[in-house]
């Protein structure tokens, strides 16, 4: 196993490495996996004997490790050296995936081609690796951004092959920044950033759904690897922090302002991506305020703070005008086959609130944004037709652009739910709508009249009750009678 163990780590630090290199080496699973456990106890133990640097130390090894996969690094490195595979069958299979778009698959198979493109001991291999990377790189490069600063160091490599490829890869990545996809182009880019010596911080921000996606680069361009790097976010009423990826430590500090994301290390040379999913509380307007603190290889503490950002989604949605001509047939082609972009959240209604008085509530909402119904149903209330049950179609066009929007709404006794789908061609308009929908609709209702529900992992929306995740299968907490908490 051809994990470099530093002399200069701390012992406690060393004799674990040790013991996880050996584990890998008579392919050991199970003490692989209780070796870094070990190194995250030595980080976060509590005790002060441990030591500063005996934690940055701790820190360093366990991101080499995790470099190969975040989650399960020691199923990647248990025989990667010499692992070869049938590699001509695999970018075949990859080719066939890409066309099926079956870009969760190509995703678990990511770790080991990138580990075998670094140290593999048979340079055919590496090369055909590359090959595999590159076609990745054409035609969803997406995927292989968590993987960018590894490919840095490759780039460098004397092998053409290699070199030529992972220009390739670099360019997919990050067009912006790589002015084509000439190796020597790209390493004099490289070069110029190594230069300066410095640690910066950039943002981006997108929309997922009806989340905001904010995402931050950590570029360490000195020749040292910074630790204990902490990601700071303002709580704010106007948003939640929802979700975080790659899947991070979340440190919870008493009487603290802000979310302390615990990003571990950063190597020299390199960059590190974060990925935060904020979920707007239907306010107006939002500020995201972020910081990074980190500690150079001597333990002196520094900090980069970010601009304040605000955001106001209110404003991001443009007039609407509603074409009262526009019927059901046409909404449905639209919304099932021509939107780019849709997204559904689903609330279970409580017990104490009147159906009637919900469904004006949600068509007044809608309306106010110009919104025309295409179609409506309604059950009524007439004990003759069983539960209540609406589902309406709306629609709409952005007055200037010129782009379609479908909402539908249904409201179901029987489930006790509510489901407000959206399709639209801009994923702004899709989180813009549903702030002020959902913010002006909340101010008509009591509190606690609608509740989402959705899987706490993936995000995905659930129905009412269930005791797993359909999407990700995650597992919900019972109670003592079996129902989920």
């Amino acid at each position: 196993m051809n994990i470099k163990i530093n002399p200069e780590w701390d012992e406690k630090v060393k004799e674990i490495m040790h013991r996880f290199r050996e584990a890998i080496d008579v392919m050991n699973a199970g003490s692989a996996r209780q070796a870094i456990m070990d190194l995250a106890t030595l980080i976060y133990a509590s005790d002060d004997a441990i030591g500063d640097f005996a934690r940055r130390d701790a820190r360093i090894a366990l991101e080499i490790i995790q470099q190969v996969d975040h989650k399960h690094p020691e199923d990647v490195l248990i025989d990667s050296t010499s692992w070869k595979g049938n590699m001509d069958a695999i970018k075949k299979t990859v080719k066939n995936d890409l066309k099926a778009k079956n870009y969760d698959k190509i995703t678990r198979l990511l770790p080991r081609l990138v580990y075998s493109a670094e140290h593999n001991e048979d340079i055919s291999v590496r090369i055909k690796a590359t090959d595999i990377l590159m076609l990745v790189s054409k035609r969803h490069p997406l995927i292989l951004e968590p993987f960018q600063s590894r490919f840095f160091h490759l780039v460098f490599e004397k092998n053409v092959h290699i070199a030529n490829n992972i220009a390739e890869v670099l360019y997919g990545i990050n067009f912006h920044m790589f002015p084509s996809t000439d190796p020597e182009a790209v390493r004099e880019v490289l070069t110029e950033h190594f230069r300066e010596n410095l640690v910066n911080i950039w943002t981006d921000r997108s929309y997922y759904r009806h989340f905001i996606k904010h995402e931050l680069t950590i570029e360490n361009f000195t020749r040292q690897w910074i630790w204990d790097v902490e990601l700071r976010l303002n709580k704010s009423p106007g948003f939640k922090l929802v979700k975080v990826e790659p899947e991070s430590r979340i440190i919870n500090r008493p009487h603290d302002d802000a979310y302390t994301i615990d990003l571990n290390v950063v190597q020299h040379r390199t960059a590190k991506k974060v990925v935060l999913y904020l979920e707007p509380t239907f306010k107006p307007e939002i500020q995201v305020k972020t910081a990074v603190t980190y500690k150079d290889n001597d333990g002196h503490v520094a900090q980069r703070v970010n601009p304040a950002e605000i955001i106001n989604l209110f404003d991001l949605v443009p007039i609407f005008t509603g074409d009262t001509s526009v019927g059901l047939a046409k909404c449905k082609q639209y919304f099932d086959y021509r939107a780019t972009l849709k997204d559904n959240r689903i609330f279970h209604i409580s017990l104490s609130t009147q159906f009637t008085v919900l469904d004006e509530a949600l068509e007044g909402s809608i309306k106010a944004e110009n919104f025309k119904i295409a179609n409506a149903y309604n059950s009524g209330t007439d004990p003759l037709e069983g539960n209540y049950y609406s589902e309406v179609y709306y629609h709409a066009k952005g007055a200037h652009l010129n782009q379609e929007v479908v909402i539908v709404t249904r409201i179901s006794e029987e489930e006790q739910e509510l489901a407000i789908m959206i399709a639209a061609d801009r994923a702004v308009y899709i989180a813009g709508l549903y702030n002020k929908i959902l913010s002006t609709l909340l101010l008509q209702l009591p509190s606690g009249a609608i509740t989402e529900q959705k899987c706490p992992k993936c995000l995905e929306p659930l129905d009412h009750g269930v005791l797993f995740c359909q999407w990700c299968g995650y597992h919900f907490p019972v109670d003592d009678q079996g129902r989920a908490e």
